[in-house]
């Protein structure tokens, strides 16, 4: 559960290009800017994920801060492992297998279009390449069928890729990410079929094939009467949220009816400090940290 690679290296970079972190295990919002997106997304099951892009497209900023402030539970069966995986697998194909795909979201610049699908495409890669890698010497020593033949320029390439693959994937700024940096690589090969079957579960759900993927918390070990705590926690939390967004867009339908009058609109606007809109009708910027957890 250690990934030095995703916290001290992936997310630092993605901030410097002004992507949005929500990682879910710990992060602040400001409560206006979260009810100006309309809350947690309910149209995937990976909401940390969707929430940071519905922010980045209504024009928020945030920060990531790259301080370990916060200790997260991480599941330790193997089958936990697999199912809390599969399940941000399935929730960033439910995103891009849709009509919120940011790859078509005209509301994002180019670069974020390739940030927010950045964890699809790794999930496509790491299962072509984990069953390219297995299957041909598999194929080569078991069937004598060789899909490679060895040449001058085979040579060349495999060498310059696997080269800047080590030089890239192995770069470290401390020794003792090393260690952290291999056992990702390691685990993202051996959940290369978990992440194949929830690419395929989730396409059959979109043509109808398949029940649509629900949430399924990750089993963790937690007290009995913990969870039940957090279960009822959660259930009030979601409560709250739900009367909270309607009172907040009734209250912004009123503020928007009393602003017709130029004078008071111009009051009401220029008086909201703290809210989302300054004088100059810009949208705050939130301000979030995200720490490491699961």
């Amino acid at each position: 559960h250690v990934n030095p690679q995703f916290w001290e290296y992936v997310l630092p970079g993605c901030d410097a290009l002004g992507y949005v972190a929500c990682t879910g295990t710990n992060v602040c919002f400001r409560a206006r800017c979260m009810g100006q997106v309309g809350w947690f997304p309910e149209y995937t099951i990976t909401e940390d994920y969707a929430l940071s892009m519905e922010l980045k497209m209504a024009g928020f900023n945030g920060r990531y801060l790259p301080e370990y402030l916060a200790i997260g539970e991480a599941p330790e069966e193997v089958r936990a492992v697999t199912r809390q995986r599969s399940r941000w697998t399935k929730g960033h194909m439910q995103v891009f297998f849709s009509r919120k795909c940011p790859l078509f979201n005209a509301r994002l610049p180019l670069i974020h279009k390739i940030l927010y699908t950045n964890g699809t495409w790794a999930y496509f890669a790491t299962v072509l390449t984990s069953l390219t890698f297995t299957m041909v010497p598999f194929s080569s020593l078991v069937f004598g069928y060789h899909p490679v033949t060895f040449s001058r320029e085979f040579t060349i390439a495999s060498t310059l890729y696997l080269v800047c693959g080590a030089l890239l994937g192995g770069f470290v700024r401390r020794p003792t990410h090393s260690r952290g940096m291999w056992l990702s690589g390691i685990s993202n090969n051996l959940l290369a079929f978990t992440y194949a079957k929830a690419v395929i579960n989730t396409l059959l759900s979109i043509i109808g094939f398949k029940e649509k993927a629900g949430f399924k918390a990750t089993v963790k070990k937690v007290a009995p009467i913990v969870k039940a705590v957090v279960a009822k926690v959660a259930e009030m939390s979601m409560t709250v949220g739900r009367a909270l967004s309607s009172a907040w867009n009734a209250s912004m339908t009123a503020v928007g009816t009393r602003s017709r009058s130029p004078s008071l609109g111009r009051r009401i606007t220029g008086s909201m400090e703290g809210g989302l809109l300054r004088g100059d009708h810009k949208p705050y910027e939130p301000s979030s940290g995200t720490n490491p957890g699961n």
